[in-house]
């Protein structure tokens, strides 16, 4: 998989010469004072990928570039005139005066990948209005909903064609109990898992009991029910762990409340003093934050992202700041992305100084 080994800019405001070399298990730390260019380099990152040519017009800067895995590099110039040039290093050097369609010439496989910035005002939609976690709260219901239409349909295939394929089992050989007992025990496991992030309810996580190793017949129709289940519950598996990992992180940071999720309600807050539930408007301002941003991390994000991340201690308290990055990095082995971060806030840092570079 092709990524990002360095982005180098020159003479960024007329004035900086910044070097960001990625960290190889995919979290990089921009770290620096206010008016050091972390916010604009960021953003000219997202402008390359995006090939968006007037951002590069109104920034001012003498050299910018990418240099990738498999030492190729993409370089952006301005001359005096200020006009914008680009020397793609494949093949040949050849030098072009930058255009919406020629910017990525040359780099197709790897500009295929998306980015996304996460600026510092994460609780703001495109539009400029107030983002509710009510909005997030209803999309994800909707994507459970989806994903269990998808199941559905697997079941609707399966049950007609049931009474054949039981039929079909007549002659097959006697299922060795061990391993037919490690494939019930994984999906008694499934169901669980699916259950406790809450993509099935508890009419829907019931586990079969019967003794079925004194029973020829019953362990034609258990094997046919659980290459049926399985099917049916895989196309689960990436939400369920991602939702998994999305509670963990949240419960683990909000002091007082509690998550659930909900196929009918979406996040469902509790008290952890009180026991009861607390509205989703109910969420502190840092709060809000932090969930925004672990949402958009794992379920708006695809292998191969590169995220950027734009002063993540916005609204977080020290002691936030000080796990964030372990937060990142159980969020990145799961999706495989790759994440840069901007921030001025050691505590983002703590000892993490490995994958820190001073901006």
């Amino acid at each position: 998989m092709l990524t990002i080994i360095e982005i180098k800019v020159e003479k960024l405001f007329d004035i900086f010469d910044h070097s960001i070399k990625f960290h190889e298990d995919g979290i990089t730390l921009m770290v620096g004072e206010n008016g050091f260019g972390k916010t604009v380099l960021l953003k000219m990152v997202e402008a390359l990928f995006n090939a968006d040519t007037k951002f590069f017009d109104s920034v001012i800067f003498k050299r910018f570039s990418i240099r990738l895995s498999d030492n190729r590099e993409i370089i952006l110039r301005k001359d005096t005139a200020n006009r914008v040039y680009a020397k793609h290093t494949k093949g040949n050097l050849k030098e072009i005066q930058v255009q919406k369609t020629s910017l990525h010439e040359g780099f197709e496989d790897f500009f295929s990948s998306e980015v996304i910035l996460i600026e510092t005002e994460r609780l703001l939609a495109e539009n400029g209005n107030k983002k509710t976690i009510i909005e997030l709260s209803d999309e994800l219901m909707e994507v459970i909903v989806n994903k269990r239409k998808e199941s559905q349909q697997i079941a609707d295939k399966l049950d007609a064609t049931y009474p054949t394929r039981l039929a079909g089992t007549k002659d097959a050989a006697k299922i060795k109990s061990e391993e037919f007992s490690t494939e019930l025990n994984n999906l008694k496991k499934k169901r669980e898992l699916l259950f406790n992030v809450g993509i099935i309810g508890k009419e829907e996580y019931q586990n079969f009991q019967y003794d079925w190793q004194q029973d020829d017949f019953m362990q034609r129709v258990l094997s046919v029910y659980v290459e049926d289940n399985k099917k049916k519950l895989d196309v689960f598996d990436d939400l369920a762990k991602k939702l998994k990992v999305f509670i963990e992180l949240i419960n683990k940071r909000f002091l007082y409340k509690h998550v659930k999720i909900s196929k009918k309600k979406g996040f469902v807050f509790t008290s952890k003093v009180t026991g009861n539930q607390i509205p989703i408007e109910g969420l502190s301002s840092g709060e809000q934050h932090k969930l925004v941003l672990f949402y958009t991390l794992l379920f708006k994000t695809e292998p191969k992202t590169l995220i950027l991340i734009d002063e993540p201690e916005i609204s977080l308290h020290i002691s936030w700041q000080n796990c964030f990055v372990d937060d990142l990095r159980k969020i990145v082995e799961l999706t495989s992305t790759n994440i840069l971060v901007a921030t001025h806030s050691p505590n983002i840092i703590g000892e993490n100084w490995e994958i820190g570079l001073p901006v």
